[in-house]
């Protein structure tokens, strides 16, 4: 009864949370399209190399198939965990993300398939040991290619406070005084999570390799963003888009849109007018980017629907 009574205050909030991140996608949406020189884009687009597009799609694919082994890297040091199963579990991962807020909440279901393998706890373990890497590398790329371009002090710092989040995350994680204090706060629920994280931490090169693997991703990443430029005739600075893809990245992750639309697209238009880019021209890369990732990450649906046939005939056996 309790748990009811709790749930139907939750929906109140979510709906507002839903209209607000509507909202903001809205109005930034909005803003760009007055923004735009709709004619220049339209010409654009009839003269856009789609030799270009595919590589650029291309990039997209590699990019899933290097975060499935970034994962399997960690949650392959279990038995009976291969490749194939962190591939597609990551692949519904990512097709979440494409709706849900930001650009983590598809890690649930990651941690749910994952669960039903090896547990809760080194799931959950291996999500956030990944995504920390990723975050890490995430921060290097940025902060090396924000200094590449002079002219957006006024950026570093809330870059500073992402920073600040990434080592944090670190330290309670991986540090021992701050894991016996954690263990301690959560009375000993944590334990089992540390354990797994030890084990990767004896596992020798293993996190080098997971923190490698992280910036081979955000390269690919940003190819994807180089190729679409490339495509409009557009030549940017490969350092320069390192800074501010990256930087893209980590704005989208906030929760405050609808699969980062408008967010997204601003930054795109803002940053890379700071190294000459017309706006028509970064919200065209901006959408086909959109697009080719919506397209990459659609065949998530298809092993989502393997998954829940899977569970189903278990369930019925059972």
């Amino acid at each position: 009864m309790e748990a009811t009574i709790q749930e139907t205050k939750k929906r109140p909030s979510i709906r507002l949370q839903f209209l607000f991140r509507t909202f903001v996608s809205v109005v930034v949406c909005l803003f760009l399209v007055q923004m735009a020189d709709w004619h220049v884009f339209i010409q654009q687009l009839k003269t856009v190399h789609l030799n270009n597009i595919l590589l650029a799609l291309a990039f997209v694919f590699l990019c899933i198939f290097i975060s499935g082994y970034k994962w399997y890297l960690l949650l392959g040091v279990e038995k009976g965990i291969h490749f194939y199963d962190c591939f597609r579990w990551y692949y519904i991962g990512f097709f979440f993300n494409s709706f849900l807020p930001g650009s983590i909440g598809g890690d649930a279901f990651r941690i749910y398939y994952a669960g039903k393998k090896v547990g809760a706890s080194k799931a959950v373990a291996s999500v956030t040991v990944e995504r920390l890497f990723a975050g890490i590398a995430l921060v290097f790329a940025t902060v090396f290619g924000l200094l590449y371009v002079n002219d957006i002090g006024s950026l570093y710092l809330h870059l500073l406070l992402f920073v600040g989040l990434i080592v944090f995350l670190y330290c309670a994680i991986f540090v021992p005084y701050f894991q016996k204090k954690i263990t301690k706060l959560f009375k000993g629920k944590t334990t089992s999570f540390f354990e797994t994280v030890s084990t990767y931490k004896e596992e020798k090169g293993l996190l080098l390799k997971l923190f490698l693997f992280s910036l081979l991703f955000q390269l690919s990443f940003v190819l994807v963003s180089d190729m679409l430029f490339r495509a409009f005739d557009v030549h940017v600075s490969i350092l320069a888009q390192i800074g501010f893809v990256s930087l893209i990245s980590i704005l989208t992750m906030l929760p405050i849109s609808i699969g980062g639309i408008g967010i997204r697209e601003g930054a795109y238009v803002y940053l890379f007018a700071l190294v000459g880019v017309s706006e028509t021209v970064s919200i065209a890369v901006s959408l086909l980017f959109f697009i080719l990732v919506l397209i990459g990450t659609s065949f998530g649906v298809l092993y989502w629907l393997f998954e829940r046939k899977e569970v189903n005939q278990c369930l019925v056996k059972d």
